[in-house]
């Protein structure tokens, strides 16, 4: 989709801001039904819109991710965080995505960044949160141990 084009006979242009947050959404809705190449066109367009949008960035980072597009996937993650540096699962999900690429160095500093936007009081955490926080320690300690052997 692009700007002149229309939706619902409307035609997408700057007097429509929310065209890319509704972007977003559609996309959301396919990725749910397991329709990605669709999602994957609505984020894109997404933040062709807005490029200031870190939620299209983002699953279209994670899109990019399970299609192997790895490098492609850390460049959305980055621009995530650009956006918004308090974006936790984008800091997660940058650290699993360099750990595979290699990046050990710079997975360490996003572990240790989404445990600190985790917060000290993690009693405060849900069950699933958690989850998240414990999986995010194992790999750090498992990389620093790596990093010092």
């Amino acid at each position: 989709v692009d700007r002149g084009e229309h939706v619902g006979g409307e035609e997408l242009g700057d007097d429509h801001p929310d065209v890319a947050a509704a972007l977003t959404n559609l996309g959301n809705l396919h990725y749910r039904q397991d329709r990605h190449e669709e999602a994957l066109v609505c984020y894109e367009c997404a933040c062709t819109l807005d490029a200031d949008q870190p939620e299209a960035h983002y699953n279209l980072a994670n899109l990019l991710e399970e299609a192997g597009q790895l490098d492609l996937a850390i460049s959305e993650y980055r621009k995530v965080l650009q956006l918004n540096e308090q974006f936790r699962d984008a800091h997660f999900n940058l650290a699993l995505t360099l750990e595979q690429v290699g990046g050990r160095n710079q997975a360490i500093l996003h572990w240790e960044r989404y445990l600190e936007l985790s917060g000290v009081e993690q009693t405060m955490l849900d069950d699933e949160d958690l989850q998240w926080v414990n999986l995010a320690r194992t790999h750090l300690d498992r990389l620093r141990k790596e990093e010092e052997g």
